[in-house]
């Protein structure tokens, strides 16, 4: 299975435009034309703009406009790791360049190490 993430930590503004960015790769995909309807690209993309909009509104200082641009982010944000986990479980080693070229990056597979039981004599 595929390790995929993205990166939406930090100010709003550069959140929002990887949003946009990840949402026109999305588009050219063509693992991504059988997406659930609640993924579809229509919907993601109001999605973003509806954080967008949020976004524009809270530079005013506003405390509700603020609460309300959080939680358009949260949503936008839970949005995204849902297509992420989408993406994981129908790709293939042969989506891995048209994943990154989308604008998903690539996790490395983390091998688990065992504890070992140390049991006294």
């Amino acid at each position: 299975m595929l390790q995929l993430s993205i990166d939406l930590s930090g100010k709003d503004a550069a959140v929002i435009s990887t949003c946009y960015r990840i949402h026109s790769g999305i588009c050219e995909l063509s693992i991504y034309k059988d997406a659930p309807p609640q993924l579809a690209t229509d919907k993601v993309k109001s999605t973003i703009d509806n954080y967008q909009h949020h976004f524009e509104y809270g530079t005013t200082g506003n405390h509700a406009s603020i609460a309300q641009r959080n939680l358009a982010r949260k949503e936008t944000t839970e949005t995204f790791k849902k297509i992420v986990r989408f993406l994981e479980i129908i790709g293939t080693e042969a989506d891995i360049p048209a994943l990154m070229q989308a604008g998903f990056k690539m996790r490395k597979a983390t091998a688990k190490k065992k504890t070992a039981v140390v049991q006294s004599a």
